[in-house]
């Protein structure tokens, strides 16, 4: 039985005799692995529905756990992510993030929404990429049911002198129980922290990411709670080093 669905291009493989494997991202059957003979150098718009960064919609026949795309016609291609190094980086970021993210065959279509926001923002914006990638990746926390903790001490759940961020407690510290943890014990991530990040990531988690569009963040801020943030999704989601991470060294 064939069923249609919007789609997100994730990932493309070219294997033997001109099949290619396309990972995508569904609005109804989540993300799925889909053999295809299509061609992506076939003329018009179609061409463009099996390449990352492709938003489409998608014929998916299913049978004995295999999928097969034989039809797509495209809803939206974010060329200019591809004709900027910088947005190429955090979009091909993105993109593997929610490969790795993404459970097969488990819709999602809050994420869904939220990551094609997130490549029409970035398409759009000229400059202050880090601001929206790291609310993007708040975002996500918050959708997997990790949001770091801010309001009270994650230990004693005192709301005062809130001072220290404990990445492996997955949140804030008092400034008593901070004095417990041996904050010099190498691979603690344990970080100082201030109002401003304890209300950036308040706000950037409860915040619908079209409103941040010309948001900006004071330095002081981002660059700490990017640390933060990124050595959080590695440690309690298992990100790891992500590909695109290292060769556009965009953290």
């Amino acid at each position: 039985m064939e069923k249609i669905t919007e789609g997100i291009v994730l990932k493309q493989v070219k294997t033997v005799k001109g099949l290619r494997m396309v990972t995508v991202f569904t609005k109804d059957l989540g993300k799925i692995q889909a053999g295809t003979t299509m061609s992506e150098y076939q003329r018009g718009k179609a061409a463009l529905t099996l390449r990352p960064f492709s938003y489409g919609t998608y014929h998916i026949n299913s049978k004995n756990g295999y999928h097969f795309l034989n039809k797509a016609e495209s809803i939206k291609y974010y060329y200019n992510l591809c004709q900027d190094m910088d947005k190429y980086a955090y979009g091909a970021y993105v993109l593997e993030f929610s490969n790795k993210y993404l459970e097969e065959e488990m819709p999602l279509p809050e994420y869904f929404n939220l990551l094609l926001d997130y490549l029409t923002l970035l398409e759009g914006r000229k400059k202050d990429f880090d601001m929206l990638h790291t609310a993007f990746q708040i975002k996500a926390l918050s959708m997997a049911g990790t949001m770091p903790i801010v309001t009270h001490c994650v230990s004693c759940s005192k709301k005062e002198n809130l001072n220290t961020f404990s990445v492996k407690d997955g949140g804030t510290l008092c400034d008593s129980c901070k004095d417990i943890k041996d904050s010099n014990e190498p691979g603690s991530l344990i970080y100082h922290i201030n109002l401003g990040i304890i209300n950036a990531i308040t706000f950037l988690g409860k915040t619908d990411i079209t409103a941040l569009e010309k948001l900006k963040l004071d330095s002081n801020i981002l660059e700490p709670l990017k640390s933060i943030i990124n050595d959080y999704l590695k440690y309690h989601l298992d990100m790891g080093d992500l590909l695109s991470e290292r060769c556009f060294m965009i953290t």
